[in-house]
């Protein structure tokens, strides 16, 4: 599963102009290397897998060339950073990423476990690492971490079950530090999120989505917590992994902000949109002059069908009036156009070669 320079350029581009729409910012240098903060406990670990010849996921140096020495070097990598603002919180949350790209036939289990338990490695050190922190963090914030497998195949042609093989993987074993998070990005969700990325930016320059600096992912006020940073603007996480994704923008010539929503499902049962509805009504977002477009990926080919009657049956559900009525009758419903990147190494190799 090896990776050249030029194909492990897919991944950080794929990765910046996707992260990049949803409204995160990088910050410090990529592609480096910074030292271990716990080289007893990763050194051990390290020299045995030198020792048994089994690649370890970490940067070589020639001080690791011999697997009996006491004194291992050991460092973690990181391909890049990104950050946003919570929204709930004073907190800003770093995230240290390791991007792969691989063609389909060199996506392996092992491999990715191997890569998941390095990340793991590094996030259990850069809370403690004085020069990771220069490197990325900002003095005046107070800084959550997390670490991202970002996995992407660059040939488009990857069809296996990503998803169920890291299920059956065990990582019970892995340290990661309280109030941190680990998270793994497959081909499958990062088809989702470039499809969703790409769609914004076409909307963009169709005028229907208003310019990067009207918009914002929303975060609903929660009863326990407030919208406490204006500065919170981009989607989290959590969002990007969740069932829909919401944005608000601010049309040109419009008095209020639009709603376009992003909706994961395929629309194959009522029931699917008429919790959307029940979100959508609860927080407020269903009002006069609000325009509100919903979006699917390869939705089922009655989904549009099954969006109108879900909003006949919500408004006999809730006993909605003929106010409440024109409202949901007026949101939009509308399929994405389904788009799958594909990268070429000599492409790649011209355009950094130019």
């Amino acid at each position: 599963m090896a990776e050249t320079a030029n194909i492990a350029e897919f991944a950080k581009k794929v990765a910046e102009d996707l992260f990049g729409t949803f409204l995160w910012k990088t910050r410090g240098p990529c592609d480096t290397n910074w030292p271990c903060e716990e080289p007893d406990i990763h050194g051990k670990k390290r020299r045995k897998k030198l020792r048994e010849g089994e690649p370890d996921g970490e940067p070589q140096t020639d001080q690791t060339q011999n697997p009996d020495s006491a004194k291992v070097a050991v460092t973690h990598p990181t391909d890049i950073v990104f950050y946003y603002d919570e929204p709930y919180s004073s907190h800003r949350t770093y995230i240290n990423c390791d991007l792969k790209s691989y063609a389909a036939s060199t996506i392996q289990k092992t491999e990715v476990r191997k890569a998941v338990e390095s990340l793991a490695r590094a996030l259990t050190c850069l809370e403690k690492s004085a020069t990771w922190r220069t490197r990325f963090v900002e003095d005046d914030k107070s800084a959550l971490y997390a670490g991202m497998l970002f996995v992407y195949n660059h040939d488009g042609e990857y069809t296996s079950h990503f998803d169920e093989f890291l299920a059956s993987s065990s990582f019970s074993n892995l340290d990661i530090p309280r109030n941190s998070k680990l998270m793994v990005l497959g081909p499958r969700e990062i088809f989702w999120l470039a499809n969703v990325a790409d769609e914004i930016i076409r909307m963009r320059g169709k005028g229907l989505v208003g310019p990067p600096e009207s918009c914002r992912f929303f975060y609903p006020p929660l009863v326990l917590a407030k919208n406490v940073q204006p500065s919170a603007r981009a989607a989290t996480i959590e969002m990007l992994t969740g069932p829909w994704i919401i944005l608000k923008h601010r049309r040109q010539g419009l008095e209020k902000d639009s709603v376009l929503v992003f909706y994961r499902g395929r629309g194959e049962r009522v029931e699917e949109f008429s919790m959307l509805f029940d979100y959508l009504m609860f927080h407020g977002l269903v009002e006069d002059g609000v325009e509100i477009n919903v979006r699917t990926l390869m939705p089922d080919p009655e989904a549009s069908a099954q969006f109108t009657k879900a909003i006949d049956d919500y408004l006999r559900c809730i006993g909605g009036g003929p106010e409440i009525s024109e409202l949901l009758k007026e949101i939009r419903y509308e399929s994405m156009t389904q788009v799958r990147r594909v990268f070429s190494e000599t492409e790649i190799g011209m355009t950094h070669g130019a």
